[in-house]
């Protein structure tokens, strides 16, 4: 008798024990919050093997961010700006993108730095901010005047960050406020970022 009573109560103890391990393996069959085999999950991972954005150890992406980084993939390696080119530069941004936000203002230097690597544009920085093209400027602060404006802390910190490498434009060579530019031209260049007022592109 003591014997039957014993082994119900161990049969009791498996089957809570069984129902206890079902219970946490979930209904896939396997634990939830624990890595199971390599195959299709929730998320859609691309065809080349890249782990979706939000994923451990994805430079430039933790979850939350949308917007791109402050700074490109591919940063322009410093190019040598003499000092009063740098001033030149100070004064443009103040002039176009004074109280933007301060990415802004360093990205509309690092448009006049990018242009200056290109071939396409002269290699200086004073020859490009004075550069004439069919006829007009191409700033709009060198034909009103507003480049003689001395720069001040906030602009000549956005251009050595320009001049040091640093591009928020992600590669851009101009930019212009899209609610007042109606130059067909510009507006039909591939964007690379929007910030504060200015769209940047290429």
């Amino acid at each position: 008798m003591r014997g039957s009573t014993m082994d119900e109560n161990t049969l009791t103890i498996v089957l809570l024990f069984a129902l206890v391990v079902a219970v946490a393996m979930g209904p896939g069959g396997i634990p939830q919050g624990v890595p199971g085999p390599a195959g299709p999950s929730d998320e859609t991972h691309p065809a080349d093997g890249t782990p979706p954005p939000g994923s451990p150890g994805v430079p430039g992406h933790d979850g939350d961010v949308t917007s791109p980084e402050p700074t490109p993939p591919y940063p322009h390696p410093q190019i040598s700006v003499s000092r009063e080119d740098r001033l030149l530069l100070a004064s443009l941004i103040r002039a176009e993108a004074e109280g933007e936000p301060f990415a802004g203002q360093v990205a509309v230097g690092a448009t006049v730095l990018n242009r200056v690597k290109s071939p396409a544009y002269p290699d200086t920085v004073h020859e490009v901010i004075y550069q004439v093209d069919g006829g007009y400027w191409q700033y709009e602060v060198v034909q009103n005047g507003r480049i003689s404006i001395p720069p001040d802390e906030t602009s000549l910190e956005a251009a050595d960050r320009a001049i040091n490498g640093e591009d928020p434009s992600l590669g851009a060579i101009g930019f212009y406020n899209p609610a007042k530019t109606t130059n067909w031209w510009v507006l039909s260049r591939p964007v690379t970022i929007r910030i504060g007022n200015h769209a940047f592109y290429k």
